[in-house]
């Protein structure tokens, strides 16, 4: 493996952690459904 690819494998994985983290701390306060949302989950779940 060449310093180049080297390189470039290590920004690939920061820039994962980064979008996981950052979608991590967002879904930390779950947003609570209303009764539409419900609906059309139901709806779909059971078609």
């Amino acid at each position: 493996m060449t310093e180049q690819e080297m390189r470039q494998l290590v920004a690939a994985l920061t820039r994962s952690r980064e979008q996981f983290s950052s979608r991590r701390s967002s879904a930390k306060t779950p947003k609570r459904m209303n009764e539409r949302e419900r609906d059309i989950r139901d709806a779909f779940r059971n078609r």
